[in-house]
């Protein structure tokens, strides 16, 4: 099995390097020099904190490198090739910091929290990074009290409403892999809200950040499992450089927090951890141990998306703009043969379009002309790819209603819990009641 050292350099000063072998292969991040041809990443981070005026602290921005070095190393190895079972592959870190000793207490969680969140084995290894003089021009007057990350979809848009509603000033923090939908539904619902909350201070940090493919050695990965490793990175570095105090929040329904495999092939890292509650607690424990201050909050870790909808704090203005967000998995890559009208964003049958029409018929704002595939009214046949999704929900639901006293068991299939005994009621509430919507809305009558 190949060892893959992914190698960040702080600056055209950093030349560090680690010998390779047929065994260990090396991925420096970003590429030795910024304008050669097969650099790695594609990134306007740094341009925009400059832009900006923003200082996130030292530990702050070496929890971004962390995360760009580890979303880069996953985007550019391929699991079905250098994966053990075409999956899990093994990655050693190289990170430069200014102060050894607090990351090296931090080290175990980070390594745990990243095995978690991937399924594939990291290692870290810290040298020294020199402490930057800090430009007097480079602070930011304190404008905002909370920053959230704004993806462009429905539990994104209606945390940040709800902030605003309750009379914050914010920033917003999204990440887009290209000038695509991402990129459109983040601008496009930034200017609703300065619309509709134009006495409050809306402040945006649009990233793109994305692996260069063009010569890359080891083939393209598209399961994505790091994202949200570098999705809060760059919502902590933002939070820092406006006071070690600011939260971050992160929108995210308590049903897809969980993620819950629907069948025994999706269970582990297959399934999706981006917002479980064992690695947010622990990537919060990585952050307290190096002195970051920011709290990561996820205010809605026990409501479902329907109940997100009817306990908005603005119901308005969410009932007249939802359908200019975007929860689809493959928007751009509908495959079926179905002509796209204006008003169809979402294909309608991979797993986020189900939840969101579940939680929307909870809400009674479900509408079949938002979607290519309507599949409250055609069966797909299961044997398609459009049928897949459709048959594990069908199969779940079918399991729950036969294996009920067992709940725990099922939420506790997809990881361990923060505050288990305390807490683990909840969880199964939330599991229970966001299955039930799923529910409703596949097994209504047409």
């Amino acid at each position: 099995m190949i060892a893959f050292n992914i190698i960040f350099r702080d600056g055209a000063e950093d030349k560090f390097t680690v010998s390779e072998s047929t065994h260990e292969k090396n991925i420096f991040i970003p590429a030795e020099d910024a304008h050669q041809s097969d650099k790695t990443l594609s990134e306007n981070i740094y341009r925009i904190f400059e832009q900006k005026k923003l200082t996130p602290s030292d530990e702050a921005l070496e929890l971004l490198n962390a995360a760009v070095s580890v979303y880069t190393a996953d985007q550019l190895v391929s699991r079905d090739t250098y994966g053990f079972d075409n999956w899990s592959r093994y990655f050693k870190l190289y990170l430069p910091v200014v102060d050894h000793e607090k990351w090296q207490t931090a080290l175990e969680d980070l390594q745990n929290a990243l095995n978690f969140l991937t399924g594939d084995y990291w290692e870290i290894f810290l040298r020294k990074r020199s402490a930057k003089e800090k430009n007097d021009n480079a602070h930011v007057v304190k404008t905002v009290s909370k920053v959230s990350l704004l993806s462009g979809g429905l539990d994104s848009f209606i945390g940040v409403t709800d902030l605003l509603a309750e009379g914050n000033d914010i920033a917003v923090v999204g990440h887009h892999k290209s000038q695509g939908y991402e990129n459109s539904a983040q601008e496009s619902l930034i200017q609703t809200l300065r619309k509709e909350y134009s006495d409050k201070h809306i402040e945006e940090f649009l990233f793109n950040a994305q692996p260069v493919q063009k010569h890359n050695k080891y083939g393209k990965e598209s399961s994505s499992r790091a994202r949200s490793i570098l999705f809060i990175g760059l919502g902590i570095a933002v939070a820092s450089a406006y006071g070690n105090e600011i939260p971050l929040y992160i929108p995210e329904n308590g049903l897809i927090s969980l993620n819950i495999p629907l069948t025994s092939s999706r269970i582990g890292s297959s399934s999706t951890r981006t917002t479980h509650p064992h690695f947010l607690n622990t990537l919060g424990k990585v952050l307290k141990t190096i002195g970051v201050g920011n709290e990561i909050i996820n205010p809605y870790q026990f409501l479902t998306k329907g109940e997100m909808i009817k306990n908005s704090k603005n119901r308005a203005l969410i009932e007249k703009y939802y359908n200019e967000t975007v929860s689809c998995a493959h928007p751009n890559a509908v495959h079926i043969n179905i002509a796209r009208k204006n008003d169809e964003k979402h294909c309608g049958y991979c797993t986020p379009c189900i939840i969101r029409r579940a939680a929307l018929k909870h809400a009674n704002l479900d509408r079949d002309d938002h979607y290519v595939f309507k599949i409250n009214q055609t069966q797909p046949p299961y044997t398609d790819d459009i049928g897949r999704d459709y048959r594990a929900f069908q199969m779940a639901l079918s399991r729950l209603k036969n294996n009920k006293p067992n709940l725990s068991f099922h939420v506790l299939r997809s990881g361990p819990l923060p505050n288990k005994k305390i807490d683990l009621s909840k969880y199964i509430g939330i599991y229970d009641r966001g299955m039930k919507e799923v529910d409703n809305f596949l097994n209504a009558q047409s």
